[in-house]
């Protein structure tokens, strides 16, 4: 079955079940994503995006990102001293992804955009508040300043377990370089799911020689991460720039992160539906951990 998979999703903090939803942090993120699987050697994106295996066909995405950080406070018009200063970032995001022997996941990453005003995180939070009747946030004008985003990042993954049970484990590691973030991951990814043979039940592209694409495939997934942060340009602001703006002083920033990620996802036939909620302890000394929700929504076309 071919795979031309458009994908919506939504981070956001009102979604937080732990502390019946806030807003704050960061408070929400929006991706329009269109994926496709293909082995053909012209395709442009097998060039730049290079990986392990690089004759075998590839999951190839291009889509569109945009984050938004706020404050706790949203009804000062300053900056909030010791707090998250306002921040948006949009950017083009170029994937790959490749399956090597049903064991190993790999994915390179190149990212291309921009933060600050041209990001467009001021309009997108207030036409959603508007919309839902939220409180209006009125420090946008202290926003970070425009500041050019390209980031490479590389994934991995790797079966741990042997791939004949219910019961998934996984290992992984992420690392994100560039002008927006610079850091690396690791972390365990323990899966529950109906798919004996399938060591990635979370991609919803991803089948075995025993399955269809229109069977009923569903996980439970939880992911306990450790992050090393070496720069964080949404906190601190751009590389080159002078830094007469409130942003986080790079002494202040966490530079051991941990996050635990919880997930359920279900594809049936043509759609995907996965919803996740993710604890972040906190990213600078001045802040507590954040809580948000996820919901995202594929259909194969």
């Amino acid at each position: 079955m071919p795979v031309h998979l458009v994908t919506v999703g939504m981070d956001n903090d009102f979604l937080n079940i732990a502390d019946k939803g806030t807003d704050e942090y960061y408070t929400a993120g929006i991706y329009l994503q269109y994926g496709f699987a293909s082995n053909s050697p012209k395709n442009i994106l097998r060039k730049i995006l290079p990986l392990p295996s690089s004759k075998s066909s590839s999951f190839f995405s291009i889509g569109l990102t945009q984050w938004m950080f706020t404050p706790s406070d949203l009804k000062t018009t300053n900056y909030a001293k010791d707090d998250y200063p306002y921040c948006g970032s949009l950017f083009l995001g170029l994937s790959r992804e490749n399956i090597v022997k049903q064991k190993n996941l790999f994915r390179s990453e190149i990212w291309l955009g921009i933060m600050g005003k041209s990001a467009l995180g001021e309009q997108t939070q207030m036409l959603v508040h508007k919309i839902m009747g939220f409180e209006k946030p009125e420090g946008w004008n202290e926003q970070l300043p425009d500041y050019p985003l390209i980031n490479y990042n590389l994934y991995y993954e790797r079966s741990l377990l042997p791939a004949n049970d219910i019961v998934k484990v996984n290992g992984f590691a992420y690392l994100q370089t560039g002008s927006l973030l610079n850091t690396l991951s690791a972390g365990i990814d323990f899966m529950i799911t109906n798919k004996k043979e399938n060591n990635f039940p979370d991609r919803y592209y991803i089948t075995t020689g025993n399955e269809n694409m229109h069977d009923l495939k569903f996980f439970i997934q939880l992911k306990p991460t450790i992050r090393v942060v070496a720069s964080n340009a949404m906190l601190e602001g751009g590389f080159f720039q002078e830094k007469n703006y409130y942003h986080i002083q790079a002494s202040d920033l966490n530079r051991i992160i941990g996050l635990l990620e919880g997930n359920m996802g279900i594809h049936a036939r043509r759609f995907s539906l996965i919803c996740k909620q993710v604890l972040e302890t906190p990213q600078f000394k001045m802040v507590h951990g954040h809580v948000y929700g996820s919901i995202i929504l594929s259909m194969n076309m």
